[in-house]
């Protein structure tokens, strides 16, 4: 109770906040980025001022390092309220701060964005100094910041800073709880639906949290206090990723296929990169978003009114799409809007964004499980139908299943009727058998005797010679053989192995696939008479020598005396020429 009874006093006859305005603010510019605070504390330096009815002071160029002065008001000099200064832009990458007074100066801190958070004299995210000295009557900054930053110094009484530090911290822990839950609840729906929308509406709220802590230093404060370092990948990174998913949600709600998702996604990662990389080494320029960051937002806009999905879930995508562009434009630098409600509107957007997209996601289940039940229900009409139908096919098929029997009934008996005159055939054709067989030994017998006489060069009949050699195809394949045996070397690759070509005079190279003549190289090339018939005068000339009339060889085998005497003139050169087959085999004379 005296606590509140503290309080309610303090309150009541102190002022609780008091914020230097523009025009109180004496800035001076350091383009060396090398002066020390002992050249700035002279009383000769020039400080400007800005004239302008703005209340708050902007960093505008990040290459160069800014000395702020401003004087702490008298009401706080004069008052037994404790009263500390909070500098609310958290992302300034180094402050360092002085009183200075009539008795001499004080460094009272230093710290940074980027630079450890337990180097803060006060433990806030944003940057809060104590005042030492009651007689102090300036502060003095020296602030370097890679973005566009405003500097809005505010003096507040210790009870106000708790008060407002608390409120501010309860809420934006269940800002941040609530999020969480929304983005668990959708993992733990994708884990057990498999649905990628779920997986990427779960990192959508992951990556808006990241984007929330980049606002508000919360997660900087709390959970990597040792690693400014991880500030890098929240404040380059993450409205990026946020986009990324963002866009993949929508365009997997409005069904796109697997193939042009992941198009979309290939290119916006190659769009989103290049401005980071932009970002990253233009220091910080582009603060939060720029117009390059919304267009991809802009195109999918434009693709979700020309989508043809149901109304309702795409009148709600198209609001939270243009929720977003609305809340992110004036967090641009040209918007100069210093307000809670600006400052925090992303919050807002991401908690009303989540209810949106979880409407889309139950309207969805609903819409997929209506029509589940209707193609359920038309599944078991159709069944029903084809039932009727298999019952009634079953009962004409059983009808003509009794028929068929009647059928085979009266087959069976005209098999057997078959059988028994099958069976007196089957005698008939056994005698017929025995015949062929005995003619088939006498054939064999014949057919051996030529092939003997053959092997020994022995003179047959032209008639006995013809069963060895009955046809045009077993001469060209002796020829191929004969030939095969003889090492035939191809004349365009000098190969030696062949095989059977396209047509049945042909011999195909193995190697280089050219074609030629099986006759080539022979002594039956070019031939103008039956091939039979030139391989039995080759036989006889081989084996009657000289001792034989041309014009009976001619007559035996219907042949002009001229073509039958030039072919046997042919053979007998030959012969001539390879002396050593006199006595040989007529297979011999074949190769030229």
């Amino acid at each position: 109770m005296m606590w509140f009874i503290l309080f309610f006093q303090l309150s009541l006859f102190s002022q609780p906040e008091i914020v230097i305005s523009n025009t109180q603010i004496g800035y001076y510019i350091d383009e060396s980025n090398a002066m020390e605070f002992e050249e700035i504390n002279k009383p000769e330096l020039q400080w400007q001022h800005k004239l302008d009815s703005n209340k708050i002071f902007y960093i505008n160029d990040n290459a160069v390092t800014y000395w702020l002065r401003f004087p702490i008001p008298d009401v706080i000099q004069h008052n037994n309220v404790n009263y500390y200064l909070e500098i609310t832009e958290s992302h300034l990458n180094q402050v360092s701060a002085w009183v200075s007074g009539k008795t001499g100066a004080t460094k009272v801190g230093e710290a940074g964005f980027f630079d450890r958070f337990p180097e803060r004299q006060i433990p806030h995210k944003n940057f809060v100094y104590g005042i030492p000295d009651k007689n102090a009557e300036n502060y003095i900054f020296k602030v370097n910041s890679r973005k566009n930053s405003s500097f809005i110094p505010k003096f507040r009484s210790i009870h106000f800073l708790f008060q407002y530090t608390l409120s501010e911290y309860f809420y934006l822990g269940i800002y941040y709880g609530l999020i969480g839950l929304i983005a668990l609840f959708n993992l733990i729906a994708f884990i057990f639906l498999r649905q990628k929308k779920y997986y990427y509406l779960s990192l959508l709220f992951i990556c808006g949290i990241l984007l929330s802590t980049k606002e508000d230093s919360l997660f900087f404060q709390f959970f990597w206090p040792e690693f400014p370092g991880f500030n890098y990948f929240v404040y380059f990174f993450s409205y990026s990723v946020y986009t990324f998913y963002l866009i993949s949600f929508i365009l997997t709600n409005l069904n796109t296929p697997g193939r042009w998702l992941k198009s979309y996604q290939l290119l916006m990662s190659i769009y989103l990169g290049t401005l980071i990389f932009k970002d990253f080494f233009n220091g910080g320029t582009i603060n939060f978003i720029t117009w390059a960051y919304m267009l991809p937002l802009v195109l999918i806009l434009v693709k979700i009114f020309k989508s043809k999905i149901e109304p309702t879930p795409k009148f709600i995508m198209a609001i939270a799409l243009v929720m977003n562009i609305i809340v992110l434009v004036p967090k641009l630098d040209f918007f100069k809007i210093d307000s809670i409600f600006v400052l925090y509107s992303f919050n807002f957007l991401l908690l009303i964004q989540g209810v949106l997209f979880t409407i889309v996601l139950v309207l969805d289940y609903k819409w997929s499980l209506a029509k589940a039940r209707n193609f359920q229900e038309s599944l078991m009409a159709e069944l029903k139908h084809r039932e009727a139908k298999i019952s009634q096919q079953v009962h004409e098929k059983t009808s003509e299943i009794e028929s068929q029997k009647i059928i085979i009934s009266e087959k069976n008996l005209e098999l057997s009727t078959a059988y028994k005159e099958l069976y007196s055939s089957n005698q008939e054709v056994s005698r017929l058998n025995e015949i062929l067989q005995n003619q088939n030994v006498a054939l064999i017998e014949e057919l051996n005797t030529v092939t003997q006489a053959t092997i020994h060069s022995k003179p047959v009949s032209f008639s006995s010679f013809q069963k060895q050699f009955p046809n045009e195809e077993v001469c060209y394949q002796f020829i191929f053989q004969v030939k095969s045996r003889n090492g035939y070397v191809c004349e365009k690759c000098q190969h030696q192995r062949f095989t059977e070509g396209s047509e049945m005079e042909l011999m195909q190279c193995a190697k280089c696939q050219s074609e030629v003549s099986i006759t080539r190289g022979t002594i039956f090339h070019r031939l103008k008479m039956d091939l039979a018939k030139a391989f039995y005068i080759t036989f006889y000339v081989t084996t009657m020598g000289e001792d034989f009339n041309v014009s009976q060889l001619a007559e035996s085998l219907a042949l002009p005396t001229n073509t039958c005497w030039r072919f046997v003139r042919k053979v007998a050169d030959i012969r001539y020429k390879k002396q050593d087959v006199k006595n040989g085999s007529w297979e011999e004379l074949i190769l030229l």
